[in-house]
């Protein structure tokens, strides 16, 4: 969790000064931080949106 705590904070801070530059490469930063935040929160049920849509019957 130590190392996910470090990823989202390292690239997050990265995304925020690459942003200027390239907004593609700050997404990408920014995924990477994602990453790093589900490796500190793996605990907590995650909800994305439009996730209520695809449980739905046909």
């Amino acid at each position: 969790m130590c190392v996910g705590a470090a990823q989202a904070v390292v690239y997050g801070a990265a995304s925020v000064v690459v942003v200027a530059g390239s907004t593609p490469h700050a997404l990408a930063l920014l995924d990477r931080a994602a990453r790093g935040a589900g490796k500190v929160f793996w605990f907590y049920e995650q909800r994305f949106y439009g996730q209520a849509l695809v449980r739905q019957p046909a």
